[in-house]
């Protein structure tokens, strides 16, 4: 089951709303976010981060809210309270990420300073994963897809080329590319659905960047 755009409401103690491009559950309880991002801002990292925490309570959500959990015996249920699903939020970025070169994915988990010092960078809590891709990177040092990761990627970076070879033995991969093919799409849709890529939050987060860095750069030219 998946949703686009769908907002998501904490009361904590107000209101706030976000809205995740894609939102899934799988059928093996992993619950996912993934994210298309066409341009970076200044506090990038810091989004990853909350959505993540939004993506990580809506889970818990459901996953006390699921058959599954709700078939088990009191107690079991009473021992899980603090349990979580597994949390994957997914960043395809249209921007640099400057990863090391002829690197186009990068992964944060949670570790332990200590553990990495002792060169065992283990992850404490291999639940949450944020994966990032950097799609200009992968455009330019992928000439074919191998892998169905790849495959998915070759699909969204090459979709809009006339001389992209888009030949794939993947029935689902095939039929994503029938559904993005906007030939007969009216005006309307087309429009309608640029507008949501970009929320104006976002809008409203990079202009006030330029004026603040503007700002500075003034003073500093001033000084």
């Amino acid at each position: 089951k998946y949703t686009f755009n769908q907002p998501l409401i904490l009361r904590a103690p107000e209101a706030k709303e976000i809205k995740f491009d894609i939102h899934a559950w799988t059928e093996d309880n992993r619950c996912m976010d993934i994210e298309i991002q066409r341009a970076s801002h200044p506090f990038f990292t810091d989004r990853v981060l909350l959505y993540g925490a939004y993506l990580t309570i809506d889970g818990k959500i459901k996953m006390d809210k699921s058959p599954e959990f709700k078939a088990l015996e009191e107690n079991e249920r009473k021992r899980r309270r603090y349990q979580l699903p597994e949390i994957v939020s997914i960043w395809l970025c249209n921007f640099p990420l400057r990863l090391e070169p002829k690197s186009f994915r990068d992964t944060w988990h949670l570790y332990s300073d200590n553990a990495v010092k002792q060169g065992n960078p283990v992850p404490v809590f291999d639940k949450m994963s944020y994966i990032l891709i950097d799609l200009g990177e992968f455009s330019r040092i992928h000439a074919k897809a191998e892998s169905r990761e790849e495959q998915w990627l070759y699909l969204l970076t090459h979709a809009g080329k006339a001389n992209a070879s888009m030949d794939f033995a993947d029935p689902i991969l095939q039929k994503a590319l029938e559904r993005i093919e906007i030939g007969s799409a009216s005006d309307e849709l087309l429009s309608s659905q640029v507008d949501s890529m970009v929320t104006q939050d976002e809008i409203d987060a990079r202009i006030a960047d330029g004026v603040v860095t503007g700002r500075q750069q003034g003073i500093q030219q001033g000084i």
